[in-house]
């Protein structure tokens, strides 16, 4: 049988390793979600305060219906005549009603630095070596290739996105930003993430290099840090930076639909379509431009009036037209001129919300040192082990609980004292699960534990003990270093003649009455911490006390005979008696194999001292006999008959027996006892004339009581023919 101690100690190791996987998922997902904690701390201590938040000037065009090419063109065309700052264009951008103007729209963005491309939608990151990239090799292309020292392993975008094959930007053309961004993850900002050996940065990150003019494609990526005069940004593996004190706002989105544009666009375009017709407006090489365009919109009033009268009262509605196309652009202007432009579809633009949040934190250089995941997570891992262990190898709840009170405060500390005081992230919220998780393990752990040792004390005595004695026997040999080894241990043994049992046996009647008395006795024996060694169909022998964890076993089995001797016997419906006897003595105890089977069994005289009490209780036609032994540990409680002294084959000394007066029995003897104990007194000392006076007077009192008669009737035989000289009033019981 593999020792419980070593199935402890692989439970453990096996339970470590699995809060370690489960600790690097965790980990993964939670080591920077402290964003609520955060804010909580850095208010508490105002250590720092909050930047003023640089709400940046934005404009929201919502495209709704499918577009021509040339609108879109004249849209970007519009944007650049007044000076947006940027535009932003979605890259899932599909409502384009032709491809007429596609050619001139790809040409633009590749000439302007400002007309930028957001991957957005549900963004995930983490660590997958399946790339869905991999068999699109048109898309990978399009990402950088970066100088970088840090890999990267946790920032491979996990998300399935496909790029606009019509619209084409260049890679470091390119951002991503999360439709959607939780609340606790508010504290970090991304800065690229992976897609094979390339990379794409994240929209906020990629604004700030435009805005600063840095050049892309020279950045140098340390192992941990990025320096960016005159900031230096620190990140981990996941390409993560953490946000200094820096409360979240939202900032007002209101988009405007292209819709209410169109109508202007169409009008403009007339115009330009009308002048060509008047020769008035000329393309060299048939490009557009949208500039010179506007030159000529703007002078249109200094044309005098044509000859013919036609193209006159055409050239004057023109007029009219630009007047009204003039009164629209006062109203875009403003809109427009040294705003961020952002061209969404189909409403999709509440991405924008984070933007600027993240660009502010980015710009003011409020981020803090990070360190790396991998280190953190083998720290982790080390407190997670460390807590599994405690729950696996110890069994003091005081010093778990100190523990890891002590532990909680480390960490709160370290989380206080790094954030505030040096400017350093600590990944508080994993901390926090990572000490409540691998305490639910580690106390799933000590139940594992415990049922391991309870498996293997059930392996050693089945049955034949409660659940709550096996419970504590576990707890006893877990606790110390007991074993189950050969070793002489004073025991109280007690056996039940049930004979009577087997005599009727056969009548089914009585069958199940046997049955329910059987289970009555194996429960009160149960109760009372007993092992039952031996059940057949003649007897039932049970020990206390082995394991030794209960000092007073010798009350156990007195306590439990007495229970027993109530249990109303009715067979062929007639009362019967179970004869008991209890006896207690030092014997060996061993760990046996029966056939397949490890038991814990004893070896001695008392398989040959009980059956010897049993004939004197039967004998005696008394309940419960026990030894002198028993008596002598618990006179002071016990009610008693003495009895004979006999003498057992194998057993050197002779053995005092008593009769243990319970109930009815104990009122009903209690006027014979003096009388009784004094003419066995008496008897024993061969003055058996004068020991038969005193029985007389019990059975004058008790008639029907059968040690006195028994007595009364050895007296008589010894006065016939009397004892030998040698005879010490010992009765020898084969």
């Amino acid at each position: 049988m593999l020792h419980p101690k070593i199935k402890t100690l692989i439970s453990t190791l096996v339970f470590i390793l699995i809060s370690i996987l489960l600790l690097f998922i965790i980990y993964l997902k939670t080591y920077d979600q402290n964003y609520p904690v955060n804010i909580f701390v850095d208010k508490f201590f105002k250590k720092t305060q909050s930047k003023p938040v640089n709400l940046d000037k934005k404009l929201i065009i919502n495209i709704e219906k499918n577009i021509s090419s040339e609108k879109l063109l004249s849209l970007l065309n519009l944007l650049k005549y007044f000076q947006a700052n940027k535009i932003i264009i979605d890259n899932q951008f599909n409502k384009l009603a032709n491809k007429n103007k596609l050619n001139e729209i790809n040409q633009m963005i590749a000439n302007d630095s400002t007309i930028i491309s957001v991957m957005t939608g549900e963004i995930r990151k983490g660590f997958n070596r399946i790339s869905y990239y991999k068999k699109n090799p048109e898309i990978v292309k399009n990402f950088l290739f970066i100088n970088s020292q840090n890999k990267f392993f946790f920032a491979r975008l996990l998300s399935q996105k496909k790029l606009n094959p019509d619209i084409i930007f260049s890679a470091e053309k390119i951002g991503i930003m999360p439709s959607e961004i939780q609340y606790w993850d508010l504290s970090n900002i991304d800065l690229l993430y992976k897609i094979e050996n390339q990379y794409i940065l994240s929209l906020p990150f990629l604004l700030y290099l435009i805005e600063t003019k840095q050049n892309i494609k020279s950045l140098e990526f340390g192992f941990f840090s990025l320096k960016l005069n005159p900031y230096q940004f620190f990140y981990d593996e996941k390409s993560r930076v953490s946000t200094g004190n820096q409360e979240y706002y939202e900032d007002t989105l209101e988009p405007i639909s292209f819709s209410d544009w169109e109508k202007d666009f169409i009008l403009r375009n007339d115009i330009i379509d009308q002048l060509s017709e008047l020769n008035l407006f000329s393309q060299e090489n048939n490009q557009p431009d949208f500039a010179a365009e506007e030159n000529i919109l703007s002078s249109i009033y200094e044309i005098e009036d044509l000859a013919d009268s036609d193209q006159n009262a055409q050239l004057n509605l023109i007029k009219e037209q630009v007047k009204e196309w003039n009164s629209s652009k006062k109203t875009y202007q403003p809109l427009i001129t040294n705003a961020d432009i952002y061209i969404v579809t189909n409403g999709n633009y509440f991405w924008i919300k984070n933007i600027l949040y993240q660009k502010n934190i980015i710009k003011s250089g409020n981020t803090l040192l990070r360190f790396p995941l991998i280190l953190l997570f083998l720290v982790f891992a080390l407190l997670a082990s460390l807590i599994i262990l405690l729950y696996g190898l110890n069994d003091s709840w005081v010093l778990k609980i100190f523990c890891q009170i002590g532990l909680l405060l480390l960490g709160v500390a370290s989380y206080v004292g790094l954030r505030i005081y040096l400017r350093i992230d600590f990944p508080i919220v994993a901390f926090l699960l990572t000490m409540v998780c691998t305490t639910f393990l580690g106390i799933i752990l000590l139940l594992i534990k415990k049922a391991v040792w309870s498996t293997s004390v059930y392996q050693i005595f089945g049955n034949t003990i409660s659940m709550k004695y096996r419970k504590e026997i576990a707890g006893f040999w877990r606790k110390t270093q007991w074993k189950f080894d050969l070793k002489a241990i004073t025991a109280t043994f007690l056996m039940i003649d049930t004979s009577i049992f087997l005599r009727y046996s056969e009548n089914e009647e009585d069958v199940e009455t046997i049955d329910q008395d059987n289970m009555k006795i194996e429960q009160i024996i149960k109760k009372y911490d007993g092992v039952i060694n031996i059940n057949n169909p003649k007897n039932i022998i049970v020990y206390f006390g082995v394991p030794p964890i209960k000092e007073e076993h010798t009350k156990e089995a007195v306590l439990a005979a007495e229970e027993i001797n109530k249990i109303p016997v009715v067979l062929n419906q007639e009362e019967h008696v179970l004869p008991i006897a209890i006896h207690a003595k030092k014997e060996w105890f061993k760990l046996v194999k029966k056939h397949t089977q490890i038991g814990y069994d004893h070896f001695g005289t008392s398989l040959n001292i009980l059956p010897a009490l049993i004939k004197v209780a039967r004998k005696f036609h008394v309940k419960v006999v026990i030894s002198d032994n028993i008596y002598k540990l618990h006179k002071e409680r016990l009610k008693v008959r003495m009895l004979d002294r006999i003498k057992v084959q194998g057993v050197e000394r002779s053995i005092r027996l008593f009769e243990l007066l319970m109930g009815e029995q104990e009122s009903t003897v209690a006027p014979i006892l003096d009388y009784f104990h004094a003419g066995l007194k008496l008897f024993e000392s061969q003055s058996f004339e004068e020991a038969s006076s005193y029985f007389r007077q019990c059975l004058k009192i008790v008639p029907d009581d059968i040690p006195a008669a028994i007595y009364l009737q050895r007296c008589k035989d010894f006065l016939y023919i009397p004892p030998l000289e040698t005879w010490d009033g010992v009765f020898e019981v084969e």
